[in-house]
């Protein structure tokens, strides 16, 4: 019986460094190597028949569960991208339609935590929007926000992360998008000022370089860090004890969920 040969896949992984530093009221820094996928979500089903440690089952190494990502589990991921993408812009949903893809984790060995998951959507061969979703530790709680990648601004902060991080601060988001081998995200949080010059409190930054999907890339990687979703989250615990360590102020959940409400288990 002759082999069928499925299409070469777009999707691919991308792999670097996430750093984090803090300016004030502690001074505070660390780094973490990880990767992360980037999965054009039109390709997901022959990356399943490609790929034996990927797929939508429980029982896949690297799992692609619909339920841990936005809400909505019962439509496509990449209609409810579109969606959110224009009623938080206020724009026709036409002007934000296009190729969507996630840079983000999967859910390994049955754990899933992703801080930062980036929806991507190319349109005319170009990165335009990102909807970016943002989640927190121990609540479980997330939320979007929408970002035009050919004019991005300072906006106001509107979820709790961190108890080290007060609500009342700004976000100025820089970023390359997967248009070659590099990907970079730098984010800079700084007091809310009505003119945007509020002193920055941290910065925190993804720079990754892409690696291509292929069986002998994916078994090293997930040789490296079989359950990168439990490294992630241990790191954060870790990373917050040195905080209280340090005496760094803290500020309690404010009460509100974010706009996507709890992550389900």
């Amino acid at each position: 019986m002759n082999r069928i040969e499925l299409p070469a896949n777009e999707s691919a992984l991308f792999q670097g460094i996430v750093r984090h530093r803090r300016f004030q009221p502690v001074g505070h820094q660390f780094r973490y190597s990880l990767f992360m996928w980037l999965l054009r979500l039109d390709e997901l089903p022959s990356l399943f028949e490609r790929y034996w440690q990927l797929g939508a089952s429980p029982w896949h190494w690297a799992r692609f569960r619909r339920e841990d990502y936005l809400d909505r589990p019962e439509r496509r991921l990449q209609d409810v991208v579109i969606d959110k993408l224009a009623s938080k812009l206020e724009v026709d949903r036409e002007e934000v339609v296009g190729e969507v893809w996630l840079l983000g984790q999967l859910r390994y060995l049955g754990c899933y935590f992703s801080p930062l998951n980036l929806y991507f959507v190319k349109r005319d061969g170009i990165f335009r929007h990102v909807l970016a979703e943002v989640s927190n530790t121990p609540w479980n709680e997330r939320h979007c926000y929408a970002l035009d990648l050919r004019s991005l601004h300072p906006h106001g902060k509107e979820f709790h992360v961190s108890p080290f991080n007060p609500m009342g601060q700004e976000y100025d988001w820089r970023i390359l998008p997967p248009e070659g081998n590099r990907l970079a995200v730098h984010l800079q949080v700084k007091r809310q000022a009505a003119d945007h010059a509020g002193a920055p409190i941290m910065d925190a930054g993804l720079h990754l370089r892409r690696v291509a999907l292929e069986q002998r890339s994916l078994n090293r990687m997930l040789m490296r860090k079989p359950s990168q979703t439990a490294a992630l989250l241990a790191a954060i615990y870790w990373q917050a004890l040195r905080l209280y360590i340090k005496r760094s102020p803290f500020y309690p959940h404010p009460g509100r969920s974010g706009d996507l409400g709890n992550q389900r288990s």
